[in-house]
C-alpha cells in the first residue's frame, strides 16, 4: 500500500471514531433528557389532582374577566364548562381537566383492561385510577350523608 493510501485510510479511520463519539455523545445527552422528562412526569403524576391551582397569571385573568375563562375552560369528558366550585382532576398525561364525577364515570364505563384519558387517549396508570376511586368514593359518601334526613331537628 502506498504511504498515500495508508494516510487516506488512517483519516476515514479518524473520522469515523470521531462519528462514532458524536452519536454517543448525543445519545447519552438524549437520555439525559429523557430522564429528566421521566422524572418531571413522575412528579405531575403525585401532584394532588382533585383541584385546580391556576397560574398566577391565569389567577389575574379569572379575576378580571371570569366570563371567559368559564367559557374557554371546559372538561373534557362531558364538554361542559367549568364553573367556580366544581371539583376537578387534571389527568397526569395530557394535563386536561375533567370534573371528579364525569372521571369517575370513565372507571365504571369503560374496560377494566384500558382505562384511558378521553382527551388523549394515553392508559391511565393504576395509581391514578386508585386514587380517582378513593376521591370519588369519598364524594359519594358525603353526598350520601347530606342527602340522609337528620332525625334530631
Amino acid at each position: 500500500m502506498s504511504s498515500e493510501k495508508q494516510k487516506k485510510s488512517k483519516d476515514s479511520e479518524d473520522t469515523t471514531e470521531t462519528e462514532y463519539e458524536e452519536s454517543d455523545s448525543e445519545e447519552t445527552a438524549s437520555m439525559e433528557i429523557l430522564t429528566k422528562i421521566r422524572q418531571k412526569l413522575q412528579e405531575i403524576g403525585d401532584a394532588p389532582f382533585y383541584s385546580l391551582t391556576p397560574v398566577p397569571s391565569e389567577a389575574a385573568e379569572i379575576e378580571n374577566n371570569p366570563k371567559t375563562f368559564q367559557k374557554t375552560l371546559k372538561c373534557i369528558s362531558c364538554l361542559s364548562d367549568i364553573k367556580n366550585g366544581d371539583i376537578l382532576v387534571s389527568m397526569p398525561c395530557c394535563g386536561g381537566i375533567s370534573h371528579v364525577s364525569c372521571a369517575s364515570s370513565i372507571l365504571e364505563s369503560k374496560s377494566k383492561l384500558l382505562i384511558a384519558c378521553p382527551q388523549c387517549l394515553t392508559p391511565l396508570s393504576d395509581i391514578f385510577v386508585k386514587k380517582l376511586t378513593d376521591v370519588s368514593d369519598t364524594l359519594k359518601q358525603d353526598v350520601n350523608q347530606s342527602a340522609e334526613p337528620r332525625e334530631n331537628q
